[in-house]
């Protein structure tokens, strides 16, 4: 071990890679460079063995440290979301807001259906109106015919009613001859009769 790691044990070169590793902030992959590099600095003797001790040693140790690092970061941002006065409440509150929200999005949706079922129900009975419309002038169309035949049939009787009179007229003065010649076979009844009851 101490041929492949310079004057110092791979145990003590990879404690100084961990405690370099706690120290620094940056990156994962940064991190396993940076602790190479380190390790080339504290053992500049360093052979290939023992580079690639360092190089998977610090690939470790800078995963852990990389977990730690960031369940510390979780903690820290929860400990300055807690310290922020009254944030919890508020985002609870931005939460049942956001709830109603989707709540009333939901009712929105529910009275859109809704409505888009009452224009349907509208739309059906203008069609059912509509037909009943139609129907209705049909029958005014069938019944102004009539009218327009009896309008015709009341002046063709009105234009022969204007006849009557001089029909009438004709009508006393064939009277009249009739009366007047029932008169006269009166008168020739009266004078046969006598002769015949001298014969």
């Amino acid at each position: 071990m101490a041929g492949w790691f310079g004057p110092s044990s791979g145990a003590s070169l990879l404690q100084s890679i961990e405690g370099h590793l706690s120290s620094v902030t940056t990156p994962f992959w940064s991190s396993v460079g940076s602790a190479y590099e380190h390790a080339r600095q504290q053992y500049p003797n360093l052979s290939l063995i023992g580079s690639i001790v360092v190089v998977g040693g610090s690939l470790l140790i800078a995963w852990k440290y990389r977990k730690k690092n960031r369940v510390e970061r979780e903690s820290e941002k929860e400990r300055n979301l807690d310290s922020i006065p009254g944030i919890k409440r508020d985002l609870q509150t931005l939460s049942g807001k956001l709830d109603a929200v989707d709540r009333n999005m939901l009712g929105v949706t529910g009275a859109a259906n809704n409505s888009a079922s009452a224009t349907l129900g509208l739309n059906n009975n203008f069609s059912s109106i509509m037909l009943q419309l139609r129907e209705v002038l049909s029958k005014l169309d069938e019944n102004g015919k009539t009218l327009l035949g009896i309008n015709k049939t009341a002046n063709a009787v009105h234009e022969h009613t204007q006849h009557l009179p001089a029909f009438g007229r004709r009508l006393e003065t064939v009277e009249g001859l009739q009366r007047s010649a029932a008169s006269k076979l009166e008168e020739i009844d009266g004078f046969v009769r006598p002769r015949s009851k001298t014969q």
